[in-house]
Formats: structure tokens, sequence, C-alpha cells
């Protein structure tokens, strides 16, 4: 394949990503992974650029001649400098410099026709946010809104976690969960609070707009939500055996996604 070197300036662009501060002030992230690169080479102007280790060339030609048709600059890379800008312990040959997103506002939000909702209410762990992301999408939800204290969307290990699909959902970052619950109630959403100590999720009927709230790995719900009167909202849990603690919060949502998708 006949592509340049990456230069020094972009490969130090690139090494700055690994920065929040940094991701923000250029509006760009990472997306690692050969199979997570081709996904989001699918979705139109996301993709600003593409590194390639050298080492890997003739397994790539796919991605390359892909990235090619679409007009998408390609780079390489030799096996120590890619290693160096990898998030994982084992790279995947292929990464892919990507511009985020489009964040909306709850007023944005509500000019949308948005039933089913899916809140992270100061969910922390990447991996658990990037995971559900990409659950939410294979059931339908409209829109994702993260709390102030979340996880980054954009960060590189919620994006590879999320496989692709965050260029593909309505999304809110950083929202005051007062303003949110205050948005909810105005817009008649029933609010599911999944909570341990709530009614088993599979003996309840559910209306057709709905807002599932997923809490903090360790300390569950924000307050706002566990301790506000507000006849809206109800508590659900997944049901288990005593022989575990509790469930992982993204296998949890899963659950409970699945089976909203399949009941409204």
């Amino acid at each position: 394949m006949n592509f340049e070197y990456l230069s020094k300036t972009k490969l130090s662009q690139v090494r700055s990503l690994t920065s929040r501060k940094n991701r923000e002030k250029l509006g760009l992230t990472i997306v690692e992974g050969e199979k997570n690169v081709v996904d989001t080479l699918q979705i139109e102007s996301v993709i600003k650029f593409i590194i390639f280790n050298e080492d890997a060339e003739t397994q790539l030609r796919p991605i390359f001649e892909l990235a090619q048709s679409l007009k998408i600059p390609c780079f390489k890379l030799n096996n120590r400098d890619f290693k160096s800008i990898s998030d994982t312990s084992t790279p995947q040959n292929a990464l892919a410099i990507a511009r985020f997103p489009k964040f909306l506002t709850l007023d944005e939000l509500r000019e949308k026709k948005i039933d089913r909702l899916l809140i992270l209410d100061n969910l922390q762990d990447p991996g658990n946010v990037g995971a559900l992301l990409r659950t939410a999408a294979a059931f339908e939800v409209d829109a994702i809104v993260a709390t102030k204290g979340s996880a980054e969307l954009t960060n590189p290990k919620v994006v590879r976690a999320s496989a692709g699909t965050l260029w593909r959902l309505n999304l809110c970052a950083n929202i005051e969960p007062e303003k949110l619950l205050a948005f909810l109630t105005e817009s008649d959403f029933k609010i599911l609070l999944a909570d341990p100590s709530g009614e088993s999720y599979f003996k309840r009927e559910y209306p057709k707009r709905w807002a599932l709230v997923l809490g903090n790995e360790g300390r569950g719900l924000s307050q706002v939500f566990t301790r506000g009167n507000f006849s809206s909202s109800a508590r659900i849990a997944v049901k288990h055996s005593n022989s575990v603690d509790s469930l992982n919060v993204a296998i949890a949502g899963a659950i409970i996604l699945a089976h909203l998708y399949n009941r409204t």
C-alpha cells in the first residue's frame, strides 16, 4: 500500500488525545481496532484520518481501499510508534482520528420525537458506558443522557466499547440531574429507576414513553432521583440469587432494555 508515514506534528497531536482537555479543545477522539474503524467509516464525515501499523499492511488492505474510496487520508507508523498511541495492551493495527459527535441540549432533545430514553446517572467506568451505548443502539433507544460526573462519552475507552455506535445515537452529556428531572417530568416520561430494592422488572407493564435511569457502579442512584417524591417513577430490579452481591450495571441495563424493547 502506497501511503506516507504520519508526520511528527500529527503524531504529537494524536498522542495529545489521551487528555480529555485536548480532546475537547480539538473536538477529536480516537477509534481503535479494525472492526471499529470499518464501522465508523460507514458514517459520513466522522473520520478525519486513519493510521495503520506498517507491520500489518497486507491484512489491512481492505480497510485502506475502503478509506481511499471515501477519500479519507491514510498514514502509517512503525510498530514502536503505533504501540505508543494505542490504548490497548495488544494493539489492533488500525486506528482512526474521529470528529466528536453532535451533543444535544435538553431543549434540542425536547424538539425531537423521543419516547425511549436511557439515563446514565454518574456512571464512571468507561467500559460500562461504552457497552451501554452499544446496547442502547441494539434495542433502539432514542437518546442517551449522561449526567454531570459520568464518564466522558468521547473517552477512547468508551468509544472502543461502544463498537462504532457513538455516532448513531442522540446524545446529551454533562447534564445537571436537577435539570434532567425537571425535563423528564415536564415531558411526561415514566421514570424507571433501576434499584436492587425495587420490584422485578418482569412483573410490570410499561407505557410507550419511558426513561430508564441507571446509577453509579458503587453508590447507585443519585439523591435527586432517590429522594424525589414524584408519582411518575417506578423502582425496578433484575432479581437474582444470593450467590452474588449484585449485577454489573451494564449487564443489568442490557437485561432491562431487552425486555423494554420487546414489550413497548
